[in-house]
């Protein structure tokens, strides 16, 4: 488990064929979505990252309630 300061999710498309760099564009392109201006501050909520080998799990540490549970399969499937 880890502690993180989540700020959101985003969807995007991938092909199923890419490269390094295509996937660094996309991470590029996640945080440019995501990210507040400089001059902005950005809420953000700490949470606990919970990582296994079936799915991704982003529990609310204060409230121990579950955001997001990813299935791997979802999020390594391009």
């Amino acid at each position: 488990m880890f502690r993180a300061q989540y700020m959101g999710s985003t969807q995007i498309l991938c092909n199923k064929q890419s490269t390094r760099m295509s996937r660094m564009l996309q991470a590029q392109e996640v945080v440019n979505r995501i990210k507040a201006p400089d001059d902005e501050s950005h809420p953000s909520v700490t949470v606990e990252l919970f990582v296994s080998t079936e799915r991704i799990m982003i529990l609310n540490s204060n409230l121990e309630v579950s955001f997001y549970i990813y299935l791997f399969q979802n999020v390594i499937s391009v």
